[in-house]
C-alpha cells in the first residue's frame, strides 16, 4: 500500500501521476500494479483512468477530456 498526500490549488483541470516512476521511487520496482484507487478529501473527481502513454488532453476522446471544447 502506498499513500500519496497531495495539495492541489484552485483552477487545476487534470492531475497526472506516473505510476512507474512512483513505484520505482517508493518500492524500487519497475512493475507497477494498481488494484484500486481511493480518493479522500474535499474534492470532486469526474474520472480516474490508467493509460500506458502520456497523452495531451486534446488527444483524448471527448468523454475523457478535462476541458470540453
Amino acid at each position: 500500500m502506498c499513500k500519496l498526500p497531495m495539495s492541489i490549488k484552485l483552477g487545476w483541470q487534470m492531475c497526472l501521476l506516473d505510476l512507474s516512476e512512483l513505484c520505482q521511487n517508493a518500492f524500487g520496482t519497475f512493475r507497477p500494479n494498481a488494484e484500486s484507487v481511493t480518493v479522500h478529501g474535499s474534492c470532486f473527481v469526474s474520472k480516474i483512468f490508467f493509460h500506458k502513454d502520456i497523452i495531451s488532453d486534446a488527444e483524448m476522446p471527448s468523454h475523457l477530456r478535462a476541458v470540453l471544447i
